[in-house]
């Protein structure tokens, strides 16, 4: 069975994030991932072009990992920023009281 390589554009379930470099048969590249602007075929201009793709993926993944830390944080009950010695004095003074 033929393969292709290709270069992700997109993130593709069960496939690749974008930016990834992933082999996949002729049909479904040709079908598929190339109609659909999912990918492009790896060529030596295209591997020079890969470095953007990958810093596109960074910033995305930045921006996902911040909205799911906050996501989170408002689940909780937490605040946006981080007061440890508050925190630890709540904590003691909580056990002050069960002792």
């Amino acid at each position: 069975m033929p393969l292709t390589e290709l270069i992700l554009t997109e993130n593709v379930p069960g496939l690749g994030a974008e930016a990834d470099v992933v082999k996949v048969r002729r049909g479904y590249a040709r079908n598929y991932l190339l109609p659909h602007g999912k990918a492009y075929e790896v060529t030596p201009g295209a591997l020079r072009q890969l470095d953007a793709l990958k810093q596109k993926r960074a910033e995305r993944e930045a921006r996902e990992l911040k909205k799911n830390w906050r996501v989170e944080s408002a689940r909780r009950g937490l605040s946006s920023r981080w007061r440890p010695a508050k925190r630890a004095k709540r904590l003691d003074q909580s056990r002050r009281r069960t002792s």
